[in-house]
């Protein structure tokens, strides 16, 4: 019964909001039934992400208007969730920004690369850094890149390298730089020193 099961958990965990679902399953357990998959989706840990990234948009736009203003070339930025992304496409909507993300089909993507090439108006593209950190090169005869902007990055720091390599490619003529924003003294702080501490390690692994 719920009060058997109150009893010998008694004093092992606290009462908090997860102490009924606790409970819930353990009689439905009991029952025969099988216990629902938790939702990734709902995570503390990714809405913690998400939040992040939200919380650095304003920041990040800011700089990079300055960039853009300040230069002729072409930028990459690149994102996790949707969410930022979104923001990201609104807010530097003066520069003709495209993006590619997991809700792109392969036509918009085609679409997106090959304007972000040849459209000089064109001056962003936004991706995601699973769905477009690979198999695509951002760079051509009429595309003056060679800055990409983490306003996300991933936690593994290989999916990093490869969004960055996307300029990185044969007919780059300037050296790529990588910047990467980060929201002081907050765990994100922390998370993106431990992601340079482990780039860097790997670096030194294959130089």
């Amino acid at each position: 019964t719920e009060d058997d099961i109150s009893g010998a958990l008694g004093g092992v965990l606290c009462r908090c909001t997860g102490y009924r679902k606790i409970i819930a399953s353990v009689l439905a357990a009991a029952r025969g039934a099988t216990a629902p998959a938790p939702s990734t989706d709902r995570a503390v840990g990714a809405r913690i992400r998400r939040l992040d990234g939200l919380a650095k948009v304003e920041g990040a736009i800011e700089y990079l208007i300055d960039f853009l203003d300040g230069s002729h070339k072409k930028i990459v930025v690149w994102g996790e969730h949707h969410s930022v992304l979104d923001a990201l496409m609104l807010r530097l909507g003066d520069y003709r920004p495209v993006k590619i993300d997991g809700r792109s089909s392969a036509k918009e993507r085609k679409i997106a690369v090959d304007t972000f090439l040849t459209d000089d108006k064109c001056r962003v593209f936004i991706g995601n850094i699973i769905a477009a950190g690979t198999g695509l090169t951002l760079i051509g005869e009429n595309c003056d890149c060679s800055d990409c902007f983490f306003v996300e990055s991933s936690y593994t720091p290989g999916d990093n390298l490869q969004a960055a390599s996307r300029i990185h490619r044969l007919g780059q003529r300037d050296g790529v730089v990588a910047r990467v924003f980060t929201a002081r003294r907050t765990i994100d702080d922390r998370i993106q020193a431990i992601i340079a501490r482990k780039t860097n390690e790997l670096a030194e692994i294959f130089a």
